[in-house]
């Protein structure tokens, strides 16, 4: 798309919102309905960070005080996936008001997204208002790609939600390079002063499903298709990466975000979908299972493309995944947490397919507070708690 188009086409957006804006005003708030980005009630959070440079592929970011200092504060992360927003819009007030509610209470240093987050058939108009709803709250964010987002790799209207986004401040998400698969695979490097990094996020486009071609490229058998997987290209480049850091300052501990899990969480429980009241996962005994639950078969790929053994040998404490939504586990296997983000939408499948009252669903978001000394911890926020 030539950048003319792509202005034109973003300056039509942003007037189709600001006019929906006015009618929402004259209505008295009844109008329009889809109209998220002022249906939901919000407040201004505010941030402490502060992006100290950024590259083509990455973004370095630290917390700092008031008077232009690096803090050593707590540095507190929200996780969200699976909203999962796509055709009722009192269901997509609640989930954004739900998250909102979350934002403002924890109030945190930065919030990722680990995609299945707008499929509405409105989806590059709603993409914005999410962008300015994250505007007005400002804090800053990253998210990447779900597999109900988009049908293919490189894709237009997967180029263009992105390229919507990006146009805001607060958002962290980058293209990354253009001979990696998919769209979004960067870096979010969080400084714990100018020569060391706290934590390095790594996000990944996951795709959607596999196709021949893929399969053929890393010699998996073509007859065995399913969910996708990292491929090749993004493990190097991500290891590149990580190495380029480490010559630069020094240790490196990272993180890696996607949307489909790594084939490695299915060693943490062994699923019995037998089990009364409701389907069950146990812990197989291979990784310590710190909390969660699980109640649906891990929804990875197929075929092991080597990502964990790849991350885990350069230093790599932790993988996060969305995708499952009625997974919500923190398991250490090999020495890395494998990480289900709680899923927090109300249209797609969540515990109301159980018969369960809404009381007892487990819809929220993860929270990852990571200390000035790099340990870190997670907990866990229900939607639950504001019903």
């Amino acid at each position: 798309m030539k950048p003319l188009e792509e202005a034109v086409r973003g300056a039509g957006i942003s007037a189709l919102i600001d006019m929906g804006c006015a009618v929402h005003k004259i209505s008295g708030g009844k109008l329009p309905k889809h109209l998220f980005l002022r249906n939901v009630e919000h407040e201004k959070i505010g941030s402490k960070v502060k992006v100290l440079k950024q590259t083509s592929d990455s973004a370095f970011i630290a917390k700092m005080n008031d008077d232009g200092t690096f803090s050593d504060e707590d540095f507190t992360v929200v996780l969200a996936t699976d909203l999962h927003v796509d055709t009722d819009t009192d269901l997509i007030t609640k989930a954004f008001q739900m998250l909102v509610n979350h934002l403002e209470a924890v109030k945190p240093d930065l919030l990722i997204l680990t995609g299945d987050i707008i499929v509405t058939a409105c989806q590059q108009i709603d993409c914005v208002q999410f962008a300015r709803l994250m505007e007005e709250l400002g804090i800053y964010w990253a998210f990447v790609f779900g597999n109900h987002e988009a049908r293919a790799e490189k894709e237009f209207h997967k180029f263009f939600m992105l390229k919507n986004l990006t146009r805001y401040e607060h958002c962290l998400s980058k293209f990354g390079p253009s001979d990696l698969f998919g769209y979004g695979n960067f870096f979010v490097n969080v400084m714990k002063d100018e020569n060391t990094v706290l934590k390095s996020f790594a996000f990944f486009d996951s795709g959607r499903d596999t196709t021949e071609e893929h399969l053929k490229e890393h010699n998996f058998p073509v007859d065995k298709m399913g969910y996708d997987f990292i491929k090749k290209g993004q493990i190097d480049w991500y290891l590149n990466h990580i190495d380029a850091l480490k010559k630069q300052y020094g240790e490196v501990k990272s993180m890696l975000f996607m949307h489909i899990p790594v084939p490695e969480y299915k060693e943490v429980m062994d699923f019995d979908e037998n089990a009364e009241p409701i389907p069950t996962g146990y812990p197989t005994g291979k990784a310590e299972v710190l909390f969660g639950e699980m109640h649906e078969s891990v929804g990875c790929s197929p075929h092991n493309s080597g990502l964990f053994e790849a991350a885990r040998e350069v230093g790599a404490e932790a993988f996060f995944a969305g995708h499952d939504h009625v997974n919500n586990f923190d398991a250490v296997y090999k020495g890395v947490h494998l990480v289900y983000v709680q899923a927090g939408g109300y249209e797609g499948y969540n515990m109301d397919k159980f018969d369960l009252s809404e009381s007892e669903w487990t819809q929220g978001v993860t929270v990852m507070t990571i200390k000035n000394n790099g340990e870190f911890e997670f907990d866990r926020r229900y939607n639950k708690e504001y019903l």
